[in-house]
């Protein structure tokens, strides 16, 4: 026998509200067909909805007629689609959440002020626009599909954006899981890593029913190393030419918490 908990109060966010706002006011100010370049939100009765009333949901802008009124949907899209929609002479209507569009700018700040984040994780050397984009979506989707549980990390006052957390590569088989991190150097040396690496496993523990969570540190990365070892976790082992970085093929040390080893 399942037990359900159903969470009070549930909806959607504020993006994907005013994204289906959007595209109703389209379709209220133009009339039918609205082109909307993927679906707007990931909730089927939301997108049929929509459809049997004019939208008509594409995924690439050469399924769409020149002169079409075009909507962007909430997980925003690569400058170069905005170029192309440009070229193609199609009025476009940006729905993508402002929240979304706050992270792409930041990452992008991030990435190519900071070395330390293209050399210890798969960002890439001249992280742009187009990057974010995509990386985002990724992280949409696959959050969506209940691969990754990503959080982004802010600072308590001010909500100023620091960081990204996951948990990620589940076997829930094994009820195990890993956690990835990257933290802007703003963040740095003030315990934000590791009480972020400490909140994410507790809810991990709790709410996802892990027995056990890796976090890989390149040995060159003495700083998530120390991180690692203050949440909790155990050195395990060090696995020999393990990943490919931006930079050359990294060694990576291994480290393991099982539940009941967190730190009080």
């Amino acid at each position: 026998m399942i037990r359900v908990v159903l969470a009070q109060p549930r909806g959607f966010c504020a993006g994907v509200e005013r994204a289906i706002e959007i595209v109703e006011r389209a379709l209220k100010k133009y009339g039918p067909p609205i082109y909307v370049r993927h679906e707007i939100v990931h909730n089927r009765h939301v997108v049929e909805d929509l459809r049997t009333r004019g939208a008509v949901f594409v995924d690439e802008l050469d399924e769409i007629p020149p002169g079409s009124i075009t909507v962007f949907s909430a997980h925003g899209v690569a400058k170069r689609v905005e170029e192309a929609a440009a070229e193609r002479g199609l009025p476009v209507i940006d729905a993508t959440c402002p929240l979304v569009a706050k992270v792409h700018n930041e990452g992008r700040r991030y990435a190519r002020q900071d070395r330390e984040i293209v050399r210890w994780t798969r960002v890439p050397a001249g992280y742009g626009e187009a990057d974010a984009r995509a990386y985002l979506r990724q992280r949409y989707d696959a959050a969506f599909a209940g691969l990754t549980a990503p959080f982004a990390v802010v600072h308590a006052h001010g909500h100023q954006l620091l960081g990204s957390i996951s948990l990620m590569r589940f076997s829930w088989e094994h009820a195990r899981g890993e956690v990835g991190y990257w933290l802007a150097a703003a963040g740095r040396g003030e315990g934000h890593a590791t009480r972020a690496v400490g909140l994410i496993c507790a809810w991990g523990f709790s709410a996802l029913g892990l027995e056990r969570i890796d976090l890989m540190a390149a040995t060159g990365n003495p700083a998530s190393q120390r991180v690692a070892q203050r949440a909790g976790f155990t050195r395990d082992a060090v696995l020999r030419s393990y990943m490919r970085g931006t930079f050359e093929r990294q060694d990576m040390v291994l480290f393991g918490l099982l539940k009941g080893e967190l730190p009080d």
